[in-house]
């Protein structure tokens, strides 16, 4: 239903448009704000991602148009940790938690663009972006001690991989800006490269893995980072 809406709105909007384009896309993506953490973390490094998908655009005249994306987004964090848990007996955890997230996204961005020469034309963009978390697995990864007792001092490998097969239905929403340009290659292909900066101002809710397997140990969350900027290339074919 929540792809649905978003493919009716696409065509609602593109219906005025008097020429258009679709295309590949794909590129990479770098945090520039991270969410928000609970739990033992000492430190945490949030991964360059990867985006690829769709795009169509339509342009209503020579200087105004509308862009749309239909796009797989992966965002991973690694966070370090060190914390005591119970599992029976006292232990030290010292190792990482690695989150790793699939996000489908759907941004609609106003494009403003004017030709300078016949093959190149510059472009700006503005908009807002629909999403939903659709994958999400969890790492353990690490060294535990044995605190006390028997075998105290005692250091073991740990490592442990979570996967939550169930979509999020909490949608991710936003605002969208590009800055860009388009090169024609031939009468009917061009390409397109493009800055994307978006923001989220609604964001799925936490993630969360435990260290060990009581209820009452240590529990590390993570939310997807709000805030990004992406670098990616598109190949179209004008409609």
């Amino acid at each position: 239903m929540k792809y649905t809406f978003a493919l009716c709105l696409c065509a609602v909007l593109f219906g005025g448009c008097s020429s258009g384009f679709i295309g590949a896309r794909g590129g990479a993506v770098v945090t520039l704000a991270g969410g928000k953490e609970t739990g033992p973390v000492v430190n945490s490094t949030n991964r360059i991602g990867s985006v690829y998908g769709v795009t169509v655009g339509g342009r209503f005249n020579e200087k105004v148009g509308l862009q749309a994306d239909a796009t797989i987004r992966s965002s991973t964090i690694v966070q370090e940790v060190r914390t005591a848990f119970y599992q029976n007996g006292s232990y030290l955890f010292d190792g990482t938690v690695e989150t790793s997230a699939g996000i489908v996204e759907v941004p609609v961005m106003l494009i403003l663009s004017k030709p300078v020469n016949t093959n190149f034309r510059p472009l700006i963009g503005i908009g807002s972006h629909l999403g939903f978390r659709t994958s999400l697995s969890g790492t353990i990864k690490g060294t535990i001690t044995k605190i006390e007792g028997e075998g105290a001092g005692q250091t073991a490998p740990m490592s442990e991989k979570v996967v939550a097969s169930n979509p999020s239905d909490d949608p991710i929403i936003g605002v969208s800006a590009i800055v860009g340009g388009d090169y024609r290659l031939s009468e009917d292909w061009s390409v397109r490269g493009e800055l994307r900066f978006q923001h989220d101002i609604l964001n799925d809710g936490p993630t969360g893995f435990q260290i060990g397997r009581s209820s009452s140990n240590p529990v590390v969350t993570s939310e997807l980072p709000p805030t990004r900027l992406s670098v990616a290339v598109s190949l179209v074919f004008a409609l």
